[in-house]
């Protein structure tokens, strides 16, 4: 039996689950102490039946009973308190068989949204059914088919808009399907056959049609990540060259956070070789702080990708955030020694590095925070 959690909550992950309470610690609201009563619940037990259908449904998914496929139910008014449908607790659980038993059996499950605003689709994806994920998109294509030939006409704009809405439709989090296939847990696979059924269809951005590998390098979430970005910040190295491959290469802008920043943060420099690969200009990129890629790297003290940039560009060394630091200061303030070497033996005097706001140099800000350079 696979663990709901993800159904219920997507946004929950293990790491707050796992949190170590303090046993001396106690939650009031959990402190169960009589209080006067408030009002009585009407009609409470006319809801008995739901109950009922949702337990009919888990057992329907886990090989139990197949009474609830019975004509005299309605299938789109049984919900979970998280508002999941049978056919999204279908999908999550990869259970094919009757995924395709109740599309046949209620079509309009299809378009059903959880509390989360997750379609069937995300659902999907975020368990790494890929299998399912196909079924749905073909039971989808199937549906908006035209019946004759007099609905043809015109059809096939209409289509493609009705598919690309239907693919792209967006949770709370912002995430599309394919955010969620890049999100799936580790001991997951799907996320790179989900990329090979949705090559054949295009996605609009920005009035632009383009492919799904393009939509990953550009389309961030609210989070404001991308799906290469999520690729990068677990570390999915593979899923990463195949988006850069076969995506737009040398591209000159970034959309939300910079991927490129996390293979720094992470000091992942295979996957920052790949990157760079690709998208070369992406080491000149500047975030809202005006810093570069080098910023962070210096910052860090992470040598390896500082000697990776600096040798891409020389002239990053003395671009300024927009607190008038260099990312030699950076390197200063965290006395990162080695990585104060290396950018030295470009610019070896250090009287000239000043920043901006208070005309200091490494050793000032080095000897204020207390580090030893």
């Amino acid at each position: 039996m696979r663990n709901n959690i993800g159904l219920a909550n997507p946004w929950l992950n293990e790491e707050a689950l796992s949190w170590k309470v303090n046993n001396s610690e106690k939650d009031p609201e959990l402190e169960t102490k009589p209080s006067e009563v408030d009002r009585i619940i009407a009609k409470c037990c006319k809801f008995d039946n739901q109950i009922n259908l949702i337990s009919e449904a888990y057992h329907l998914i886990y090989g139990g009973s197949k009474n609830l496929l019975d004509e005299s139910f309605n299938l789109t008014e049984i919900e979970t308190p998280m508002k999941n449908s049978v056919l999204h607790i279908a999908a999550w659980n990869g259970n094919d068989e009757i995924v395709t038993l109740l599309i046949e059996r209620a079509p309009k499950l299809l378009y059903i949204l959880n509390k989360n605003n997750d379609s069937v689709l995300h659902v999907a994806a975020r368990a790494g059914n890929t299998s399912i994920v196909q079924k749905l998109l073909n039971a989808h294509i199937s549906l908006i088919k035209p019946k004759n030939d007099m609905e043809a006409d015109g059809f096939e704009k209409t289509y493609m808009e009705k598919l690309v809405n239907f693919v792209q439709l967006r949770n709370n989090q912002g995430n599309t399907m394919i955010h969620e296939a890049m999100l799936c847990d580790e001991n997951k696979i799907g996320w790179d056959m989900i990329f090979k059924v949705c090559e054949e269809y295009k996605y609009e951005y920005w009035g632009r049609s383009i492919s799904c590998y393009d939509y990953a390098i550009f389309d961030a979430n609210h989070a404001k990540k991308t799906i290469l970005y999520l690729a990068v910040e677990n570390g999915n190295m593979d899923a990463v060259k195949l988006i850069l491959e076969k995506g737009k290469t040398d591209v000159g802008y970034i959309v939300g956070f910079s991927p490129l920043v996390a293979t720094i943060i992470m000091h992942n420099q295979e996957i920052m070789r790949i990157i760079l690969k690709h998208q070369p200009r992406w080491n000149h990129s500047l975030d809202k702080d005006n810093r570069l890629p080098l910023h962070y790297a210096a910052s860090i003290g992470n040598f390896e990708c500082v000697d990776l940039l600096h040798g891409l560009c020389k002239y990053c060394i003395i671009q300024r955030d927009k607190y008038g630091y260099f990312p030699i200061h950076l390197a200063s303030y965290g006395g990162h020694v080695e990585v104060l070497k290396k950018l030295l033996q470009y610019y070896p005097e250090p009287s000239e590095m000043l920043d901006s706001c208070y005309e200091r140099n490494i050793l000032h800000i080095a000897a204020k925070h207390g580090k030893m350079i």
